[in-house]
């Protein structure tokens, strides 16, 4: 069977554009304790709930983020990381893995995720459920997220933690990858047997 040269560049070309094509690459995002949020009647606790509104202290780090799923896992470890946990007390050694997501826009909340607390940076950064965790999330629209640290006094914080911020692959993605793979085995193997 003779396959036309053209089938065979096309091939070739979706192959070539599939796994050259430029992905949306995970960012890391370190959140140091140089900044919180209050409540409209002051305070932080207990636990923001989505849709809550926060005021904000200090500069929060914020990240354009486009429509679609999410995952945000710890970065320790990573290039670019800097942190592990962060203390909301120095003087009494709190440490905490928790950060808080919100709309920039709006200052309203999108999730809280909490991953444990210790009495040292090092305690907290060694808990399995710190070392694994992992948050999915989906935006509707782009949107500028704000990450901030769960604390209304921040003159007695240290350290921070740092997430990893990434696109969740869609399933169609990785679909058409496997097919322009396959197409290209296909071709091979083709190429073989007419030898």
């Amino acid at each position: 069977m003779h396959v036309p040269a053209s089938f065979r560049h096309a091939g070739l070309a979706l192959a070539a554009a599939l796994l050259l094509a430029p992905a949306a690459r995970a960012v890391v995002v370190n959140i140091d304790a140089s900044h919180g949020f209050s409540y409209d009647g002051g305070g932080s606790d207990p636990a923001p709930l989505p849709g809550q509104h926060i005021n904000l202290i200090g500069s929060p780090v914020t990240l354009s983020l486009g429509a679609g799923d999410w995952r945000i896992t710890n970065a320790a470890g990573q290039p670019g990381a800097l942190f592990g946990a962060w203390s909301y007390n120095v003087g009494t050694s709190s440490w905490a893995w928790a950060f808080v997501a919100a709309d920039e826009a709006t200052r309203q909340v999108l999730f809280y995720a909490e991953a444990g607390g210790g009495s040292s940076a090092a305690q907290v950064a060694a808990l399995p459920q710190v070392i694994d965790f992992q948050l999915d999330f989906s935006l509707a629209a782009p949107t500028t997220v704000l990450f901030t640290l769960r604390d209304y006094y921040v003159p007695d914080n240290a350290g921070g933690i740092s997430i990893d911020v990434s696109p969740v692959p869609e399933p169609a993605s990785v679909g058409l990858l496997l097919a322009g793979l396959a197409l290209l085995g296909g071709l091979q193997r083709h190429r073989c047997r007419s030898r």
